[in-house]
C-alpha cells in the first residue's frame, strides 16, 4: 500500500489554483497544519474555500515567476491562477516592481494596497517608491475592488468566494455524502497526459460519496493502492465542466482516480435501479447503502458487468437517455461463514509456533498470549470454505468475501457476508489473508485458493 501510494504521488506535478506570497516582513512564517489546533487555510487571507488547493512561496520563488496565458508559472511547471499578496501590505520596492511586472504580463493578483516598506533600507525614499508603484497597480477609489492593469488585474476583494464566483471557477474537487460529518480529503497531481486524484476517507466507517472533479473529456479509472488493481469506471457523468463519480470508500480507505484516456464515444451509466428504486446515481447524491449493494463495472472487452447479490429487475440508465434492463433470478441466500480462523505468525519473533486458532477476528492487542499481544511482523490467516454444487451456475460467479484487516481491532469484528468470488467448481476452498504488525495498515490481501489436488 505505502509503496504504491508513494510511487503514484511522485508522478507528474502538484496542482494548485492559488499561490500565497508571504512577503518579507519580520517575523514571518508560513502557517502549518496541527490537527485540532491550527488550520493554515484559515490563517491565509483571503481564506480559500474547501475544494481549492494552494501553495506558499517566498521572495526567491516570487522572482522566478513569469506569466503564460494569464497564469503565473514557475520553472518547475507549477501554474497558478491567482497570486495572493500578504495581508500586511508591506513590500520592498524590488518585490513590488516584480508584482507590477507580473500584472502587466497578465497575472491576477489579490491583496491590499501597500504604502510602506518593511525595511529601513533607503528610508524614506523606499516608502515613496512603494506609494508610486502602488498608485500604478491598485484601484484608485476606496469602493473599487478590481483594476485592470496591462494584460492583468489587481483585486482587493476580501472574499475568495466572491472572486471565484465572479470568475466562474468551480472547485477542483468536491465530495458529497449523506453523513454531515463526512471527511474526504484529496490531493491532485497533473500528469504529462492526464490527471491523478488521491482521495482518502478520514472516518473510521465506510462512506458512500459522490465525487466531483474539475476534469472533462477523460474516462475515469479507479486504482486501488491496497490491491494494485485498476478498473475503468462504468458509472460517471461528464457535463463539460466536471466529472461526477459515485463511489464507496472503505473505512479509513483511499483510492486513486486516474484520468488519462479520452472518454469513449459510448455513453456511461448514470444511474442503477433495482425494481424501480434508485441504488446508485451521479445525480441523486450519495445514499447510505449496504456493503453488498449491486454495482456496475466495465469489462476488459468494453462491456458492462452487473454485480448483484439479490434477485430483482435491475435497470441501467445511460447519459444519452438509453436504458437497459437485466432480470436476476434464483440467487441463493447469502451464507454466513463461521469466523474461526487458523493464524500462522512470522517465525523467530516470539509468537507461538504453528497455527493458532482464532474463534473470531480481534485485534492482536486483545489476545491473552504475550507473543501475539506484542507481536510485530506479518501473519497468515486461513479458513476453509465449502462451496456446494447447488451454489454454482454456469456463467455466474457465486462467492465474494468482504475485505478486512485482521489486525485493526474493531474494524473487522463482524461476521463476513459472502457475495461473489471466482469459484467455478464445487469443493473445499481455503480463504487466506495476510496482516501486518499491530500498528501497521493491513495488506488486506484476501483470496480463495482451491487446493491443487482437488
Amino acid at each position: 500500500y505505502l509503496s504504491r501510494c508513494q510511487y503514484m504521488l511522485r508522478q507528474g506535478r502538484a496542482f494548485a489554483d492559488v499561490c500565497y506570497y508571504y512577503g518579507e516582513d519580520v517575523p514571518n512564517t508560513a502557517w502549518y497544519f496541527v490537527p485540532g489546533v491550527m488550520d493554515p487555510r484559515q490563517k491565509m487571507k483571503p481564506v480559500l474555500p474547501i475544494g481549492y488547493d494552494y501553495d506558499v512561496c517566498d521572495r526567491t520563488i516570487l522572482d522566478l515567476m513569469r506569466v503564460e496565458d494569464g497564469v503565473v508559472v514557475l520553472p518547475s511547471g507549477m501554474r497558478y491562477k491567482y497570486l495572493v499578496l500578504p495581508d500586511s501590505a508591506r513590500y520592498t520596492p524590488a518585490a513590488l516592481e516584480k508584482v507590477l511586472e507580473l500584472v502587466m504580463a497578465g497575472a491576477t493578483v489579490i491583496g491590499p494596497k501597500p504604502s510602506v516598506s518593511p525595511s529601513l533600507s533607503d528610508y524614506p525614499n523606499a516608502d515613496k517608491k512603494i506609494q508610486e508603484l502602488a498608485a500604478q497597480i491598485w484601484p484608485q477609489t476606496a469602493d473599487a475592488t478590481e483594476r485592470r492593469v496591462g494584460k492583468g488585474r489587481v483585486i482587493t476583494e476580501k472574499s475568495f468566494e466572491k472572486i471565484l464566483q465572479k470568475d466562474g471557477l468551480r472547485p477542483d474537487f468536491k465530495a458529497t455524502s449523506q453523513a454531515k460529518d463526512s471527511d474526504v480529503q484529496y490531493t491532485h497531481r497533473v500528469l504529462p497526459k492526464g490527471d491523478l486524484y488521491f482521495v482518502s476517507n478520514q472516518k473510521d466507517r465506510a462512506e458512500e460519496v459522490v465525487l466531483d472533479f474539475r476534469v472533462t473529456g477523460m474516462a475515469p479509472e479507479l486504482w486501488d493502492p491496497a490491491t494494485g488493481k485498476s478498473t475503468e469506471l462504468a458509472m460517471y457523468q461528464d457535463d463539460g465542466t466536471s466529472t461526477t463519480i459515485p463511489l464507496r470508500l472503505d473505512s479509513s480507505g483511499s483510492q486513486f482516480l486516474v484520468f488519462k484516456k479520452a472518454a469513449a464515444k459510448k455513453a456511461p451509466v448514470v444511474e442503477l435501479l433495482k425494481d424501480g428504486q434508485s441504488l446508485r446515481s451521479v445525480k441523486g447524491g450519495a445514499v447510505a447503502l449496504p456493503e453488498n449493494t449491486a454495482s456496475i463495472e466495465a469489462t476488459a472487452k468494453g462491456g458492462l458487468r452487473l454485480n448483484a447479490s439479490e434477485a430483482g429487475r435491475y435497470t441501467l440508465s445511460f447519459a444519452d437517455g438509453a436504458k437497459s434492463e437485466v432480470d436476476v433470478k434464483n440467487l441463493p441466500a447469502p451464507e454466513i461463514v463461521p469466523e474461526k480462523w487458523n493464524v500462522t505468525f512470522q517465525k523467530d519473533r516470539s509468537a507461538p509456533e504453528g497455527g493458532v486458532p482464532f474463534d473470531k477476528l480481534v485485534s492482536w492487542t486483545n489476545r491473552p498470549e504475550d507473543g501475539i499481544r506484542y507481536f510485530s511482523g506479518t501473519a497468515s490467516y486461513e479458513q476453509g470454505v465449502n462451496v456446494s454444487q447447488e451454489r454454482l451456475q454456469s456463467g455466474k460467479r457465486v462467492y465474494r468475501s468482504g475485505r478486512c484487516a485482521p489486525s485493526c481491532g474493531g474494524l473487522c469484528e463482524r461476521q463476513a457476508a459472502w457475495g461473489i468470488v471466482e469459484a467455478t467448481v464445487s469443493g473445499r476452498y481455503h480463504r487466506r489473508g495476510e496482516a501486518g504488525g499491530k500498528q501497521s495498515r493491513s495488506a488486506r490481501d484476501e483470496r480463495l485458493e482451491k487446493p491443487l489436488d482437488r
